[in-house]
């Protein structure tokens, strides 16, 4: 729980400040909606914060890893925004889409 809770901090402060302070109004909606409202986990972002990358490890089915795209609106409301990919070797996707990605989970960087 610790862990959890400091890697939690690493996200707010990452995403706070390199990320999302450059729009205009209140972004901790944004933020709170990024670090803890998702199944899966957090792997990256893209543009400007209005759009996270989950990924599911779903070792239990048939059909792999998954890497689903979420819609974050400036409120911290999130839609779904539809599944990228199916089966997906993350540190390959990260790499083959790095250039498209404005944030990426500490855990994944090279």
């Amino acid at each position: 729980m610790h862990e959890e809770e400091r890697d939690r901090r690493v996200m707010r402060y990452e995403l706070g400040k390199r990320l999302l302070v450059p729009r205009d109004g209140d972004v901790e909606p944004m933020i709170e909606a990024l670090v803890t409202m998702f199944e899966g986990d957090l792997v990256a972002v893209r543009d400007r914060g209005r759009e996270a990358l989950v990924y599911r490890s779903n070792e239990f089915f048939a059909i792999g890893a998954t890497l689903d795209a979420w819609k974050i609106n400036t409120d911290g409301t999130q839609a779904y925004g539809g599944r990228l990919e199916n089966d997906v070797d993350l540190e390959d996707w990260l790499e083959e889409h790095r250039d498209e990605l404005d944030w990426v989970h500490h855990e994944y960087r090279e």
